[in-house]
């Protein structure tokens, strides 16, 4: 691997810096496009993805790291336009962080971890897929781990938002440990993913 991708990696997911710190786009395109070719295919994806690692968009903050990949194919007529079969949006990658749900912290063995090698060192990453699909009239989105079946179900609230990227995060400090993890979508929609310190 190059120095450069191994030192941009390793300032991404080492969790020294302390507050909200998005990364340049060219550090997140590198470091997607890393985890990208170590995952290879997945036989069991329970969505199928075509992730565009040159539209990556990645944070640190407290004690970790999270970066998204979308998927090639996601436009904002697809979404409008989604009924009861799910969408793919893309790939959610965690470093020293895991999702809450229940109001709990979701433990490893009922995660999608994948080891990346990064400067000579294993890295687990917890890997989410996501989707979007249609809940009555409103839409929600599912993040897949390793279950046939959702991990979580969020709903997707309506916004209007003039993005660069066509996923976006913001990360900020929360109560009793639990952080929120904000993704807005296409400039659209916006979820809130609990998240805590592994």
């Amino acid at each position: 691997m190059k120095p450069v991708v191994a030192a941009v990696v390793f300032a991404l997911f080492a969790g020294l810096v302390s507050g909200q710190d998005r990364l340049p786009k060219e550090d997140a395109q590198r470091y997607a496009k890393v985890c990208v070719e170590q995952l290879g295919s997945l036989s069991d994806a329970q969505i199928g993805m075509e992730v565009e690692p040159n539209r990556a968009c990645a944070v640190r903050g407290e004690g970790g790291g999270v970066m998204v990949i979308p998927d090639k194919r996601l436009t904002a007529a697809k979404l409008d336009k989604t009924e009861r079969d799910v969408v793919p949006v893309g790939q959610v990658w965690l470093r020293k962080w895991t999702v809450v749900a229940g109001g709990k912290p979701v433990p490893s063995d009922k995660l999608r971890v994948v080891t990346v090698n990064v400067d000579d060192k294993d890295r687990p990453m917890p890997l989410l897929l996501l989707g979007v699909r249609k809940k009555g009239t409103d839409l929600e989105m599912v993040f897949y781990a390793k279950d046939s079946e959702p991990l979580l179900k969020l709903p997707l609230k309506k916004v209007e938002f003039i993005q660069e990227l066509p996923i976006e995060l913001e990360w900020q400090r929360g109560e009793k440990n639990v952080d929120p993890l904000t993704l807005t979508v296409l400039g659209k929609y916006r979820v809130v993913l609990p998240i805590t310190r592994q």
